[in-house]
């Protein structure tokens, strides 16, 4: 039994797309060839089709209902009674290629052959030629667009699994997408380097440290630091009764593992000044005494400025001494456009609201590039947003949930132009 026909309830002939209203109130704008037979059933009754040379509508097959919705849409009638090219087995891609062009040319002389009148019995060859030329490169274009679509999906889709090589030469396999830049941080890091990683908000910075950890199959520990952070989150201390309290970074710097110093920038630069022997000499003084530095022993820092002090965007930041700075080894770490785009297609439940709303992101961050706002758009406005479509919120819903949370009207303006925002939400499925 098929499925039950939606909810449409308008149909744009100039686009060939119908309306659809589903239960949860949402409303979607398809194209007739992504909606099932039952409902392109229901469209081409709406265009006025009328079943009358006695074929059941049930033995209509998709592709049938499609081309009969195209040509009313196009104004072209429709003979009930004419039999229509019916596909009855699965053809290449090749031919399907090659059988839309030849209904796009046709269709361009049909049109054509229309201004033929007894007073004009010819017409100018050349611009038929022109005609069926510009057809066939339109849907040439068309196909091609369809084509890396589907490479893109399928490359998005594939197993999330990557195999590293270490510095050892063993070859080790790693769950999860990967930033474009992991490899060579953990490059720097086989080199018995500390890797200082300056990127905005969100791009994946702390995803590297983790799975740094992870390949190298090693304890993993992280720090956030702010100005108001002391020596003793790193060192320790000893308690009223003399008694010595570790920390993770003692754990680690001791025993081995990787410690994320997170929102290095933004530390009092003091306190990163108890680093420099650690770093560079393979040892550091601790409240209970001198410890040397495990060989397995790795540590990432994560900043969003280069340790210059404040800017537009971070204005909590902190001029770090340049001996401090000097230890680490300075990696850029930019916005991976298609470890994003995997990410929001991973969390999606409904695909395609992902998609649309990624694409709004990227629209947005375009704008926001072009104006030199200062404005952050994070990949976490995509991930974020994509949630909430879960959640069922809105596109419209999502805008001042992410990316314009307190944005002025002005700028925000700015960063939406050129841009609608779709009606409606994700479609949820229970």
């Amino acid at each position: 039994m098929g499925n039950k026909a939606e909810n449409v309830t308008a149909i744009d002939r100039e686009t060939k797309q119908a309306t659809i209203l589903h239960g949860n109130g949402v409303i979607r704008h398809r194209e007739f060839s992504w909606l099932d037979r039952n409902t392109m059933l229901k469209v081409v009754k709406m265009l006025g089709y009328s079943f009358a040379n006695g074929k059941s509508p049930l033995s209509y097959t998709h592709y049938e209902l499609v081309q009969i919705a195209d040509k009313l849409c196009e104004g072209t009638p429709v003979v009930p009674d004419k039999p229509v090219i019916k596909v009855s087995e699965p053809v290449t891609a090749t031919e399907a290629i090659a059988g839309r062009v030849e209904r796009a040319v046709a269709d361009v002389i049909a049109d054509a052959l229309k201004g033929i009148t007894p007073t004009q019995p010819t017409i100018d060859p050349e611009a038929i030629r022109s005609m069926v030329a510009d057809t066939v490169n339109a849907e040439i274009v068309k196909l091609n667009d369809k084509v890396a679509l589907m490479e893109r999906l399928v490359r998005e889709n594939k197993p999330t699994v990557t195999n590293v090589t270490i510095g050892t030469g063993e070859m080790k396999p790693i769950t999860g997408r990967t930033h474009e830049k992991f490899t060579d941080v953990l490059r720097v890091v086989a080199e018995g380097l500390f890797p200082w990683l300056t990127g905005g908000a969100g791009v994946g910075k702390t995803t590297i440290a983790q799975q740094v950890a992870e390949v190298l199959n090693l304890p993993f520990d992280a720090e956030g630091f702010c100005a108001q952070s002391s020596k003793s989150e790193l060192k320790g201390y000893k308690d009223g009764n003399g008694l010595y309290n570790s920390t993770k970074f003692r754990e680690r710097f001791e025993q081995g593992g990787v410690y994320l110093l997170d929102e290095i920038d933004g530390a009092n630069p003091n306190i990163l000044l108890a680093l420099n022997s650690a770093l560079s000499n393979g040892f550091m003084a601790f409240p209970d005494g001198t410890v040397k530095r495990h060989k397995d022993f790795i540590a990432i820092a994560c900043a969003n400025t280069y340790g210059n002090g404040a800017t537009a965007e971070y204005v909590g930041r902190q001029v770090i001494d340049g001996a401090s700075i000097d230890r680490f080894v300075k990696m850029d770490i930019p916005i991976d456009t298609s470890m994003e785009a995997g990410v929001v297609n991973d969390i999606s439940k409904d695909a395609l609201a992902g998609r649309e709303w990624l694409n709004l992101v990227a629209k947005v961050r375009s704008n926001v590039a072009h104006y030199g706002l200062k404005v952050i758009v994070s990949p976490r406005s995509s991930i974020n947003g994509a949630r909430l479509l879960n959640a069922g919120f809105t596109y419209q819903q999502c805008v001042p949930m992410t990316f314009g949370s307190g944005v002025k009207p002005e700028t925000l303006n700015k960063m939406m132009e050129g841009i609608t925002v779709p009606a409606g939400g994700a479609i949820i499925t229970q």
